[in-house]
Parts: C-alpha cells; sequence; structure tokens
C-alpha cells in the first residue's frame, strides 16, 4: 500500500494538514512532532511531492503555484549584483520542478536573520548564490533546511556546490588560440580581496597551460589586475604585446576595443561571459545558466524529497562544462590568424604529466608572494599533492638548476662533480 498524508496522520493521531506542515518544516509544528512526523514517513516510503503544494494557501490569500524555494545571494564587494540574469532562468527551472522561487538578499552579518525569516515563511529548500560574507558559514541556520550552493564566492560552503568548469575553458581556449597559429598568448585575470573558491581551478590550468605552450613552442604571458581598472590592463598589455588575449571576463575584450580606437583590436577569447552577451560579437564560453540551474536543482530536489536537512556528510562538487561560442570577433581573425609565425623561444621537450604537477606547484609557491590578499587562505586553498611535493622540488631546486637542452639531453643539470654522480 502506498503511504498517503492521511495514513501517516492517522498512524500518529494528527490531522493530514499538520502532518503536511511537518513535512514542510513548518515552524507552527512543534520540533518534536516533526521530528516524529519525518521519521515515520522515511520508514514507511513516502515521498512527497512538491507539485502538490500548489493547492496550498489558506483563506483569502492566493493560491500558491508550487512550493516555495527560496534563493539568497549576497552581493560582490566590488561587481555588486550578479544574480540578476540568473533569476529568470530559475525561475523556469524550478517551476518544471513544482517550485516557487523566492528571492532573498543577504546583507554582511544578516544570515541567522535571514535564516530565520525563511524558517517562519516555511521554507525549506534552499539554493545559496555565491558566499562572500566570512561570518556566514558559522551563522547560517543549516540545520533548518536541505541546501545546494550555485557557483562559487570566496568561501566554500558546506553543502553540495555546481560551478562552471573555469579549468577546462581556460585549457580549450589555449589549445584554440594554438590551433591557429597564435604564439604570443596573453591570460588576464583579476584580483579578488580574497582567494576564490576555484582558486585552484583557476591557478593550476593556467600553470598547466604555459607547459602546453612551452611543449608547443609558444608563450603564455599571465597578468593581474584589479576589476574595473582600465589603465592596469593597458600597461600589461603594452609590456606584454601579445597576439591574442585570454579573458577572465568580457571586460578585457571591451577595453581591447576601447584602446585600439580605429585600428584593428588584438583578438580576445573570454573565458566565463554571460549568455546576454553573445550578441555583442564576443567569442569565448558561455556561463550556461539554465544547466547550472538544473543540476543545482535536482540535487536539491532529492535531499527535500528524502528529508535531508542540514549539511551533507560527504559535500560534492559538480563542475558544469561551458559550451563555447564562436561570435563574429572570433570568425574575423580566424581567418587572419597569424599561421606559421615564427617563435622566438628556443626548443624544448615534450613536456610530461610530473613536470606539469611541479609547474602547478611552483605557480602555487609563486601566488604566495604575488598580487593576491589573504595568502594564508590561499595556502590553505592549495591542492593537496601541491603541499606533499614542494619541498621535494626546492629540494630538487636547490642542487639542480632546470635546463631545457642541457648538452642536447634536455635533463637536470646538477652542479656536483662528475665523479659524484651516480
Amino acid at each position: 500500500m502506498i503511504p498517503t498524508l492521511k495514513s501517516l496522520a492517522a498512524e500518529l493521531g494528527l490531522t493530514p494538514a499538520a502532518v503536511s506542515m511537518a513535512l514542510r518544516n513548518h515552524p507552527r509544528i512543534s520540533q518534536g512532532t516533526r521530528t516524529r512526523v519525518r521519521a515515520l514517513a522515511k520508514k514507511r516510503g513516502y515521498v512527497p511531492n512538491p507539485a502538490f503544494s500548489r493547492a496550498g494557501g489558506w483563506g483569502k490569500k492566493a493560491p500558491r503555484t508550487g512550493m516555495p524555494l527560496a534563493v539568497v545571494h549576497q552581493p560582490h564587494p566590488v561587481i555588486g549584483h550578479g544574480i540578476s540574469t540568473y533569476i529568470s532562468t530559475l525561475k523556469k527551472v524550478v517551476r518544471g520542478f513544482g517550485y516557487e522561487l523566492q528571492s532573498h538578499e543577504c546583507l554582511l552579518g544578516q544570515a541567522e536573520r535571514v535564516g530565520n525569516i525563511l524558517y517562519a515563511r516555511g521554507v525549506e529548500a534552499v539554493i545559496l548564490w555565491r558566499i562572500f560574507d566570512p561570518n556566514f558559514i558559522s551563522d547560517f541556520p543549516w540545520e533548518r533546511f536541505s541546501v545546494v550552493a550555485l557557483d562559487a564566492g570566496y568561501y566554500r560552503p558546506p553543502c553540495h556546490l555546481v560551478m562552471p568548469d573555469i579549468a577546462a575553458a581556460t585549457l580549450d581556449a589555449v589549445n584554440r588560440a594554438l590551433e591557429l597559429g597564435f604564439r604570443r598568448l596573453g591570460l588576464y585575470e583579476f584580483e579578488e580581496k580574497v582567494t576564490p573558491v576555484d582558486w585552484v581551478d583557476r591557478f593550476g590550468s593556467a600553470a598547466a597551460a604555459q607547459e602546453i605552450c612551452r611543449a608547443r613552442k609558444a608563450a603564455l604571458y599571465r597578468g593581474h589586475g584589479p576589476p574595473y581598472d582600465r589603465e592596469a590592463f593597458r600597461r600589461w598589455l603594452a609590456r606584454v604585446k601579445p597576439d591574442i588575449v585570454l579573458g577572465q571576463t568580457p571586460s578585457c575584450f571591451w577595453w581591447l576595443r576601447e584602446l585600439a580606437g580605429d585600428r584593428q583590436p588584438t583578438p580576445c577569447i573570454s573565458l566565463q561571459m554571460d549568455p546576454s552577451e553573445k550578441d555583442f560579437g564576443l567569442a569565448g564560453f558561455v556561463h550556461d545558466n539554465e544547466a547550472m540551474a538544473t543540476v543545482a536543482i535536482k540535487l536539491l530536489d532529492a535531499e527535500v524529497r528524502n528529508f535531508e536537512r542540514g549539511k551533507p556528510l560527504f559535500p560534492t562538487r559538480q563542475i558544469v562544462s561551458m559550451p563555447w561560442h564562436e561570435g563574429e570577433g572570433f570568425q574575423r581573425f580566424s581567418a587572419s590568424a597569424p599561421m606559421g609565425r615564427t617563435s622566438t623561444l628556443r626548443e624544448e621537450p615534450t613536456e610530461s604529466p610530473s613536470r606539469i604537477i611541479a609547474a602547478m606547484t611552483i605557480a602555487w609557491a609563486r601566488s604566495r608572494s604575488a598580487s593576491y590578499s589573504c595568502h594564508a587562505r590561499a595556502a590553505a586553498a592549495g591542492s593537496a599533492y601541491a603541499s606533499a611535493i614542494a619541498p621535494m622540488i626546492s629540494a630538487r631546486l636547490r642542487s639542480a638548476s632546470i635546463s631545457a637542452r642541457s648538452r642536447g639531453t634536455g635533463r637536470l643539470r646538477s652542479h656536483r662533480p662528475r665523479h659524484e654522480r651516480s
């Protein structure tokens, strides 16, 4: 027999309305009753259907169109709000799963207050946008809600996280530029006040991209600057003079057009751009809002149906690939790409995976003294294998210097006397 609200209510000695409210985590039902109702529902295999809540609504209030689901977002400390383009997509996706989306802004220090408001309104499903408040994780009442985080901010939430695959986009952009014949690639990234969650993805892929360029007799020049600082970007561009720019955001594309004036601007690939920017001729990887929202809602819906609240025992990270968009600008400079341009770099042997790992580790170590702030968090965010092999690489570099082709062998040249070498 399939369990229903009526059968659960009869077994518990409650009304069907009280059982429904308890399953929706309504504050009018005591915590003990809610726990007892959920335990029996899980034992009997009862699975709630969010679409049934469309019949909700009491008194003269208009009936709800779905089970309430809240998206909690915080403004970026520098850029401001970035969720506006996501809201319409989220509403469409959550409606297909039987939910009704509510938007709640959470300013600094208001995590507990926003959580209490959601709890009082009977919300039990929460999508968490990027976290920029250092106290949000400790203040938010996680035990009351089913939560899934969407996109990466400054701090890693203790729940399932869905974010774009920036590492794959970076490596794909480098390979596309190399296939077109470009040999001086520029990678420009924006500095953050705090090391972001996707720091390892960004720096690890950039270090691996440098090794790929070396193996193919090309060069990748990395640059960093504050967001909206066009002058810092101009100085880097004048110093490096790249054939093509790989920009973290479309800002680099617009800056290149402004700096070029009447001349042909330097080609640019955006590593992350909004779907609304595809109509402006940009080439790059599109932030697939609908795909990310669908993955997040599926994870959240599974938690709601299984009565899973609070922090998961094993939080996962779901990576969503970003589709390539070949804008008009890319089509123009593809035809005029500098095919066969000679390289000024000396020839080097093909890079092995161990060299790539070593390069990623060295990049991690160097970044601690770079322009990023909060070095302690950057060190903690470094990958485990980088921390493990850093001492070995440091010891190796003290006794040997890396030479691309030492005496034509491409090996490490030791400073020890020949008779002492093993």
